[in-house]
């Protein structure tokens, strides 16, 4: 959640006077880990996971998100399927753990974010 990471953040930055990146695992955090920076006044960049067009928004600023990885909802739902389905025959997964390559979108490719965003205009509730 937003506003809890806001406070942790705010935290951690408050506790740690020479930090200058801040790294969030979800767009709540990575949105929060925003919120503080821009409380602290301090010159600190913001790295994330998980993408949203508010995030994108924040990319397309420039001065605090730099970069966050957007995970690929439909690669990870058909790959889930495919396990799943070999499951129910019977058969072994090898290898366990299967790797499904995010998004990257950053400050170094803006046209990148702003297809996202354009793209993503009604299907975020």
């Amino acid at each position: 959640m937003a506003d809890e990471a806001a406070a942790k953040a705010t935290n951690i930055i408050t506790a740690n006077s020479d930090i200058n990146v801040f790294w969030a695992s979800n767009d709540g955090g990575t949105s929060g880990a925003i919120a503080a920076v821009k409380s602290s006044g301090k010159d600190i960049v913001v790295f994330g996971t998980d993408m949203n067009a508010e995030l994108g928004n924040y990319i397309l600023d420039g001065q605090i998100l730099k970069c966050t990885i957007g995970q690929d909802g439909a690669g990870i739902g058909e790959k889930a399927y495919e396990v799943a389905k070999k499951v129910i025959a019977g058969e072994t997964i090898d290898p366990f753990t299967i790797s499904i390559p995010g998004s990257i979108f950053s400050v170094d490719d803006l046209d990148a974010v702003k297809t996202y965003i354009e793209e993503s205009k009604g299907a975020e509730g």
